[in-house]
């Protein structure tokens, strides 16, 4: 029997898991708050320009995650709808939350792009949506020592780590480990 392999990195295959987990842990809160025909989760993601091909790829997990939570019967019987807004910019993304907001909306998730994600995320706060930030890395004011960040305040998830931790670990890393090595 010929093994089959997924295709894409193993980085992708991660994604695509931690997106699976988000959808379900989302899908479960909003079934609980708002007892519906379908759990509406909106997306934000960019579809063209340079961001575009990651956005799509990253919106996929999320789109996989829904398809595989439906598969399994939905939330407790409960269909997960997943809904599209195109964001490509910084200057869009107010806009494509309070769309989908205004549309049923439970749960926001994005955004893929840094400058998407920040107006993605207070625009979805300011409406008492949650936003889950399935890939952007620009900071959020989501420092870990920062309980719950005073601008976003408990509404507010993000399943990457921050640019700033990512910077943190890359010269501890340096300073630690290749120090060491080199006089």
């Amino acid at each position: 029997m010929k093994r089959i392999r997924p295709h894409g990195s193993q980085g992708q295959i991660t994604l695509a898991v931690a997106a699976a987990a988000a959808v379900i842990v989302i899908a479960v809160a909003a079934w609980w708050t708002i007892p519906q025909k379908s759990i509406f989760i909106g997306a934000v993601y960019p579809t063209s320009g340079g961001q575009g091909p990651g956005g799509i790829e990253e919106y996929r997990g999320v789109e996989l995650a829904a398809q595989l939570a439906n598969s399994e019967g939905g939330v407790h019987g409960v269909p997960v709808a997943l809904h599209l807004k195109q964001t490509d910019s910084a200057d869009e993304a107010p806009g494509s939350v309070e769309s989908l907001v205004a549309q049923g909306a439970q749960v926001v998730m994005g955004s893929y792009g840094s400058t998407i994600s920040l107006p993605a995320s207070l625009t979805a706060y300011r409406a008492g949506r949650m936003f889950y930030e399935t890939g952007a890395v620009g900071d959020l004011g989501m420092l870990a020592a920062q309980e719950p960040p005073p601008d976003l305040g408990s509404l507010v998830f993000r399943f990457p780590p921050a640019g700033t931790v990512l910077g943190k670990s890359a010269i501890d890393f340096i300073a630690n480990e290749l120090a060491r090595d080199y006089p």
